[in-house]
């Protein structure tokens, strides 16, 4: 391989890599936001509040999936996956006004996030993140 075909290739990765983590940001923003929302909501008794978050919830971990299958981390879909259903459970806990259920569910969302940050995210010196 020549060295422009190489520096052309290292380019478009580096460049899809920083898309990926580009894709990955928003959403993974969105799920903290809600994540705080909900717990703020669960101590208000707001179950449609809370409701309404585990939508937005399942919705980004929805949009994060693609992301980690092209990058073929099946820990990371798993989780993926696993926080997917956990909205899920969420929302029904919600919907159904059990405060226990809601504890519940939040704690499995909340390790299911702690898993994958642990796994796959690093913090850089300017206080930002990328996917390891």
């Amino acid at each position: 391989m020549s060295l422009k075909k190489l520096a052309v290739f290292g380019f478009s990765v580096c460049m899809g890599l920083s898309l990926l983590a580009d894709e990955m940001s928003d959403p993974m923003k969105k799920i903290g936001g809600a994540f705080g929302g909900t717990r703020k909501a669960s101590e208000a008794k707001d179950y449609q509040a809370i409701a309404d978050h585990a939508a937005v919830i399942e919705k980004e971990f929805s949009a994060t999936l693609g992301g980690w299958k092209k990058r073929n981390y099946a820990d990371a879909v798993q989780w993926t996956e696993d926080g997917i259903a956990g909205a899920k459970a969420l929302k029904a806990a919600a919907d159904a006004k059990d405060e226990a259920g809601i504890r519940t569910a939040s704690s499995k969302i909340g390790a299911t996030c702690k898993s994958c940050h642990t796994t796959h995210r690093e913090k850089l010196d300017d206080g930002t993140y990328k996917i390891k």
